[in-house]
């Protein structure tokens, strides 16, 4: 299914011009929209393995009220999103819709922050060098464009995200998924967010961030978690060896092992 879905919203995706007049609006037909909604019903009704997981799914039902979301979209991103919030309703992370480059290049802003979900809390744990004196880390957000984060993730993000389990949904959706251009202060490119942040001494700050691309530079406290060797080890004391995978993508984690 992944790879029929991922097709379809890539060639979507890529006939989106960002530099024209016209850049908000889709070239779809209602009927192209029902059809594209159409091909991802049916390849989930057809090779979904999981739907005895999902006993409150009515997936036919969920089809139908969403014909009515995807008509009314205006935009090639909303119109990606409905399909987001059509396929995450499925509960399986795995089974999910990633846009088109241009459009991630597009909608996978975010400020030169590194954020961690520990306790369902967002923590930063990294940031620019030029924003350490504002954000110390291990600040919390405690509220984004003026809504509280709980709120905000679940009214504008948790419903985009496709995730198995509650700990992968918070996490990624705290930490942003860059692919699915989904995640807490994710966003248009060069938009601004709004953000609260209590520092660890207890000072409240409200700041107001840029949403940087995804290759912008960015000179980091920390190496971001892109960017980290594949493989650490190092020795911390004669009786401890401190030994890290930090990815299962590239094969020198195998070769170094």
């Amino acid at each position: 299914m992944k790879s029929n879905v991922c097709a379809l919203l890539c060639v979507l995706a890529l006939s989106s011009g960002p530099s024209n007049a016209e850049e908000n609006r889709t070239g779809l037909t209602d009927e192209d929209k029902i059809a594209g909604l159409a091909l991802v019903w049916q390849e989930a009704n057809y090779n979904f393995a999981f739907f005895d997981l999902a006993p409150d799914l009515d997936w036919d039902a969920e089809f139908a009220r969403a014909i009515g979301r995807v008509i009314a979209t205006e935009s090639d991103y909303a119109y990606i999103r409905e399909i987001q919030r059509f396929v995450a309703l499925l509960g399986e992370a795995h089974t999910n819709v990633e846009p088109g480059k241009v459009v991630r290049a597009r909608y996978g802003g975010h400020p030169a922050v590194e954020l961690e979900e520990i306790e369902r809390k967002a923590v930063v744990v990294n940031t620019s060098v030029d924003l350490s004196g504002k954000i110390p880390l291990g600040s919390v957000i405690v509220e984004v464009d003026g809504i509280p984060v709980d709120r905000y993730l679940r009214e504008r993000v948790f419903p985009y995200m496709s995730a198995s389990t509650p700990h992968y949904l918070w996490r990624q959706s705290i930490r942003g998924h860059s692919w699915r251009s989904v995640g807490l202060l994710m966003g248009e490119v060069d938009s601004i967010v709004r953000i609260l942040v209590e520092t660890p001494a207890g000072d409240r700050r409200d700041i107001s961030l840029p949403r940087l691309a995804r290759n912008a530079e960015v000179e980091w406290l920390v190496p971001p978690r892109r960017d980290r060797e594949a493989l650490t080890f190092k020795r911390l004391d004669d009786d401890i060896l401190y030994f890290a995978l930090n990815t299962f993508n590239d094969d020198e984690v195998v070769t170094g092992f």
